[in-house]
């Protein structure tokens, strides 16, 4: 495959954040991107993600990139999660991506080529507190990202899974507020400026950031990367 121009990309939670701009890095790259999002798309329906996914296969013929984006937190710690909130979490964290990569890696294993990019957290590998349940939907992503590169890797597809820190997103923002009212006497009101100073960077990553090292995965250059965790984070989990 030259290039990423006309390949046929497919990107989960495309509406904001990381995934909008990875959506949009492919699309100005000249692919044609699908995505799958609320409202239209919602990804607790586990039973139509292979629905959904059929009916682009079919009208496209393949699939070359898979990126699954989509991702809801949850703040609190053990005692603080109900079973409900853990199921919630699994289910899009990892179900869904489950479902989306059991659809499409078969295409792709005939075709001799695919890229699946799974989209986790440094939260997957670094513990972060009243982030037990996220945590856990994180590192499990990441680990069906590298058994399933060792699967596949004889059929021309890598699986790689992008790991970023604290990003300059609504997601952030929405995570420190929650922080800051259940936790005031831990967090105080200004956490979110000061939450970036104390990175060794002293500042969030931006969501462009993260899109292009996912372009670069994607990409021929990357052809012998397989089974990597590779954090966007400025040396958080260093």
């Amino acid at each position: 495959m030259q290039g990423l121009k006309k390949t046929i990309v497919v990107v989960t939670g495309h509406r904001s954040g990381i995934g909008q701009a990875i959506s949009q890095c492919f699309t100005d790259l000249g692919a044609t991107v699908y995505g799958l999002s609320e409202p239209e798309h919602d990804l607790r329906r586990l039973d139509q993600i292979p629905v959904w996914l059929r009916e682009i296969y079919e009208k496209t013929g393949r699939v070359d990139v898979l990126v699954n984006n989509a991702g809801v937190n949850h703040i609190g710690n053990i005692e603080q999660t109900t079973l409900d909130q853990l199921d919630e979490l699994m289910t899009i964290n990892v179900k869904a991506a489950f479902l989306t990569m059991q659809s499409i890696l078969p295409w792709m294993r005939a075709a001799g080529f695919g890229r699946v990019i799974n989209i986790a957290s440094d939260q997957a590998v670094a513990a972060k507190r009243y982030g037990a349940a996220y945590a856990s939907s994180k590192a499990a992503l990441l680990q069906l990202s590298k058994s399933s590169a060792i699967d596949y890797a004889q059929y021309g597809i890598t699986v790689n899974c992008v790991c970023p820190g604290s990003t300059d997103t609504n997601m952030l923002t929405q995570a420190i507020d929650t922080l800051v009212k259940k936790y005031p006497l831990e967090f105080q009101a200004d956490y979110l400026a000061k939450c970036a100073e104390e990175l060794p960077m002293q500042r969030y990553a931006t969501v462009k950031e993260v899109a292009d090292m996912v372009e670069f995965l994607a990409s021929e250059k990357a052809s012998y990367i397989n089974g990597a965790l590779i954090p966007i984070d400025g040396g958080s989990t260093a």
